[in-house]
């Protein structure tokens, strides 16, 4: 089972993938899929995160930030120190890319995480 994190206006998107990967890995294993949402940045309730990854043993943090500095790696950093134990796999992320902000709309989408994007992380958390 793994934890999806999202935050940013790709939740919604990301909640569709997360539903139908775990609607496949629920067929073929024991493994799935559940997402959340951690869209209120201040307060962000550690507790609950932990408790996620405690149950999961696994932590895909998506963002629409940069790799660097963003939400995603602070959820990454607080897991992985408060929470270590829990993991069953080293905890990811995945962001928009490490380019400038495009204003075009079409590399606006491709600088952000994309469901396929999103699909092959979490393949790859699962895996481990």
């Amino acid at each position: 089972m793994a934890k999806v994190r999202t935050r940013g206006h790709s939740t919604g998107r990301l909640d569709a993938v997360a539903s139908s990967l775990h609607r496949v890995t629920s067929r073929r294993s024991p493994s799935s899929v559940s997402p959340n949402s951690t869209n209120s940045a201040s307060p962000w309730r550690t507790q609950g995160s932990l408790a996620s990854v405690a149950r999961t043993g696994r932590l895909l943090a998506v963002g629409e930030s940069w790799p660097w500095g963003g939400a995603s790696a602070e959820v990454v950093a607080r897991v992985a120190s408060e929470g270590f134990e829990l993991l069953d796999a080293p905890p990811k992320r995945l962001n928009a890319k490490d380019t400038p902000i495009p204003y075009h709309p079409n590399l606006w989408a491709a600088h952000r995480p994309t469901a396929v994007r999103v699909a092959a992380a979490l393949r790859e958390v699962l895996r481990y």
